[in-house]
């Protein structure tokens, strides 16, 4: 019980200081307060999308997959930053605070990862061997599962 009580009193407390920061001529593009612990990447969509104008549905997707791709960036940033660090309680906190503070922002202010390579272009056709319905020498067909 006390769970819920607890979290009902943080959604309550923080529920004003995000619709603030959420306003266009508040000081912070901070989508998550202080006192909360970070919001999972849907909830963190949903208060960003609801001060937007426009197709919600479209928007929350957007959303999603730039906050997909930014978690995954600065995951791998933090770790590279906090490596250094003694102690695996020591690392634990900092990779959470270094996390938290990257992902408390908008989603159009996330890290990107790189662009993709380019694919390489075939200039020819891979040999085949000729289709002469003839198995080549030395392969046998295997017996399918449950046959001897």
């Amino acid at each position: 019980m006390s769970h819920w009580v607890l979290s009902a009193a943080l959604c309550t407390s923080g529920g004003a200081s995000w619709a603030q920061a959420a306003q266009p001529g508040s000081a912070g593009p901070s989508v998550a307060t202080v006192a909360e612990p970070l919001p999972p990447r849907f909830v963190l969509c949903q208060r960003e999308v609801a001060a937007q104008a426009g197709d919600r549905q479209s928007l929350m997707r957007t959303c999603l997959a730039r906050r997909l791709e930014g978690e995954r960036v600065v995951q791998r940033d933090c770790k590279r930053q906090v490596s250094g660090a003694k102690g695996v309680h020591a690392r634990q906190a900092a990779q959470l605070a270094c996390e938290r503070q990257a992902l408390s922002v908008a989603s159009s202010e996330l890290p990107r990862g790189p662009a993709p390579a380019p694919r390489p272009m075939l200039t020819a056709e891979p040999r085949r061997p000729a289709a002469t319905g003839m198995m080549p020498v030395g392969t046998a067909p295997l017996p399918a599962s449950g046959e001897n």
